[in-house]
């Protein structure tokens, strides 16, 4: 299982706090920027390194594990429909999916109304990144995999 993207040289692109995108939620991913340890139960581990636009509205994830498979996410602010959308390209497939916040500062990424990956920071250095199936139109959801991104310092 593959958390998201390939190798990047040089140094993530850190967020300034006064940039935000025009007409996302204030800081939306402020959080997000940076290199980062992936894990999973009974997956490979992997590395994640996120950069920034220089106006805040794409983000881009470049994810290598350690046989060397890569994934590319780009997170991008749709000021048309007012929303993040997100495209992810594996080794298996390209999909894109469409994120909605919620109270406690995660973001949920649906591909479908039934698969969701849902990005939520815990503090300062770690993510919580679950994916879920529900085949009963949201009411339960399944867990697939449950990883934990660590901020490398």
């Amino acid at each position: 299982m593959i958390g998201s993207a390939a190798p990047h040289s040089g140094q993530a692109l850190i967020l300034a706090p006064h940039t935000t995108c025009p007409g996302a939620p204030a800081a939306a991913f402020h959080w997000w920027p940076g290199t980062w340890d992936y894990s999973t139960p009974g997956y490979d581990p992997a590395r994640s390194t996120v950069t920034v636009s220089d106006d805040g509205c794409t983000f881009t994830e470049e994810f290598v594990d350690i046989h060397q498979q890569r994934q590319h996410t780009t997170i991008q602010y749709d000021a048309t429909a007012r929303r993040w959308q997100r495209v992810v390209v594996d080794p298996f497939r390209t999909y894109r999916s469409t994120g909605v916040f919620a109270a406690d500062g995660s973001i949920a990424f649906y591909e479908t109304p039934g698969d969701r990956e849902t990005y939520r920071p815990t503090d300062a250095d770690h993510v919580h990144f679950i994916g879920e199936k529900s085949t009963d139109g949201g009411k339960t959801w399944r867990v697939l995999f449950d990883a934990t991104y660590t901020r490398r310092r």
